[in-house]
């Protein structure tokens, strides 16, 4: 009796923490008077905020700290955008419009000046174009910017026609060169970048359902997702790339992009730095905050945060197969260095029949004239009648069966790679 209630009423504490149980070990809640909250936006190495008194004009201006808590003018500097950043340089895309026309005034598009900053806050370029740019991201050592400029408008709102699809590219931060789109590869455009080298984008095929592609190391990958409820991303702060992947639960409609649900439609809302692996949000979760070491805060209610850390969300092990990203519920783990992956996904898509018993915690695959059955926490596993051991056993966590790749994919006749530096498992034929 005293077992059972010391149960009930640690799950009445995590409730009443507001955490998910699946997730206790993930977020946390602390107090806002415990956390030494830095005021901007985490972006490179240094914080950023904009002024808006910066001179007798109410002209903005762009701060910046290298702590979050003393902050200084980036000289030079007039804007009212917070800089992006990728591969040591700093784009400052302005959107001020007070020199532009109101007759050539539209929403998004901005008056020059806009700037390029070395990684110490120089000035390496000022572009003076009146037009609209777009910062599109960094890939193939290249940062690339879209300029649209107007050709006439007659009245605000209501432009006859605009000359779009001036698409740049830097490596240096200054020289700005014309891209031949006829001849370059540009279908990461319009996607998501997360990093340096890894960028995220989602389109719809005919059957309207969700096709998302991750640009990483040079090459495209589709990534094919477990669940099948998937319904896309949506950013939760432009500055820092995390991102929202939406799923839904139940047949009934969503519109995710405004997070505005229709006909009572449930959704479940992970978080995620990759675009692949997402840890699951709480229901009751606020906006994204702030970042310090590592940790990343969203506010709960007036006295707490949820505090999670990156590490739960980055260095996943990645597995491909066929140039395709499986993107399993559970994720990837190690034990013994040996790469534990869920089992049925995996050989779903090898095309295997995967047989489970539950009684006895055994599972069959079957592929071709190829048979396996193995067992949780044991490491003999029966091959075609022959009995063979495994480095390590399978495993059941999150009630998903995880099996050691390299054993029965070798086991099944196929070739398996291991990058440390990625953390990338590569199956082939």
């Amino acid at each position: 009796m005293k077992k059972i209630t010391s149960v009930i009423l640690i799950i009445a504490t995590v409730l009443a923490m507001g955490i998910c149980p699946v997730n206790a070990d993930m977020w946390t809640v602390v107090d806002k008077n415990n956390v030494a909250q830095k005021e901007g936006y985490k972006v490179g190495a240094y914080y950023f905020l904009l002024d808006e008194n910066y001179d007798t004009n109410d002209k903005v201006g762009l701060k910046y700290s290298i702590d979050g808590l003393e902050f200084a003018y980036v000289e030079g500097v007039r804007t009212n955008s917070i800089p992006k950043y990728s591969n040591g340089f700093y784009f400052v895309i302005d959107t001020l419009m007070e020199n532009v026309p109101i007759n050539k005034r539209y929403v998004g598009f901005n008056n020059a000046p806009s700037y390029i900053l070395d990684g110490q806050l120089n000035i390496l370029n000022t572009i003076e174009d009146k037009c609209y740019i777009n910062y599109l991201g960094y890939y193939n050592g290249y940062h690339y910017l879209d300029f649209t400029y107007y050709v006439s408008n007659s009245q605000q709102n209501n432009w006859e026609s605009k000359e779009s699809g001036h698409l740049y590219k830097t490596n240096n931060g200054s020289e700005l060169v014309p891209v031949d789109i006829e001849k370059e590869d540009v279908s990461f455009i319009g996607g998501i970048c997360l990093n340096d080298n890894s960028i995220v984008k989602e389109s719809y095929g005919r059957d309207d359902k969700l096709r998302t592609n991750l640009f990483l190391k040079n090459k495209k990958y589709n990534i094919l997702y477990e669940k099948k409820d998937f319904l896309g991303f949506n950013y939760i702060n432009t500055t820092i790339p995390l991102l929202y992947m939406t799923y839904k639960i139940g047949e009934k409609t969503v519109d995710w992009l405004d997070d505005r649900q229709m006909n009572e439609s449930i959704l479940k809302k992970y978080v995620t730095i990759d675009g692949i692996y997402g840890v699951e949000m709480p229901e009751d979760i606020g906006q994204y905050r702030f970042e310090i070491d590592n940790n990343l805060y969203f506010e709960k209610d007036e006295s707490t945060y949820y505090c999670i850390s990156k590490s739960e969300m980055s260095d996943k092990i990645k597995i491909i197969y066929k140039d395709g990203i499986l993107a399993f519920e559970t994720a990837p783990t190690m034990e013994a260095d040996r790469t534990l992956v869920p089992m049925r996904f995996l050989f779903e898509q090898m095309g295997a029949n995967v047989d489970w018993e539950g009684e006895t915690q055994t599972a069959t695959v079957e592929k071709g004239n190829d048979k396996i059955a193995f067992s949780i926490n044991n490491t003999a596993a029966k091959v075609n009648n022959t009995i063979k051991t495994m480095d390590v056993p399978a495993r059941l966590i999150n009630s998903k069966t995880m099996i050691p790749l390299r054993f029965l994919s070798e086991e099944l006749g196929y070739n398996v790679e291991w990058d440390q530096n990625t953390k990338t498992v590569t199956i082939s034929d």
